[in-house]
């Protein structure tokens, strides 16, 4: 069921936004494994370059910090331009599932990850 609760919590948060899928312009995961999240991307039916899984093999999972790190690390590549809507998404111990979605707005200082 993991896949499938991933793929509706994301649905349901683009739902509850007013957005389409695609109008996500990065999916900031916990850093589980690929496999998972490809499954979840098949899924939705997004591309998995939605998807920002560079650091899996980089840090691996650093549990509740995850997708904090991932942010860093994109913004430091400058893959959000501001207007774009990113969703930070993890699951916890308990399978405690959470997605927060944001807007870039650019004014957020560079953090080296």
């Amino acid at each position: 069921n993991y896949s499938d609760l991933l793929a509706h919590l994301i649905q349901k948060t683009a739902d509850a936004s007013k957005l389409q899928l695609s109008q996500i312009a990065q999916i900031f995961p916990h850093n589980v494994n690929k496999v998972s999240w490809g499954k979840t991307a098949k899924k939705l039916n997004i591309s998995s370059k939605q998807l920002y899984m560079n650091n899996i093999s980089k840090y691996a999972h650093c549990f509740g910090a995850d997708a904090f790190i991932n942010y860093a690390s994109a913004v430091s590549e400058n893959l959000l331009q501001i207007g774009d809507y990113y969703l930070l998404i993890s699951v916890g111990l308990g399978a405690y599932f959470s997605a927060a979605l944001f807007q870039y707005s650019g004014e957020v200082e560079k953090i080296n990850a």
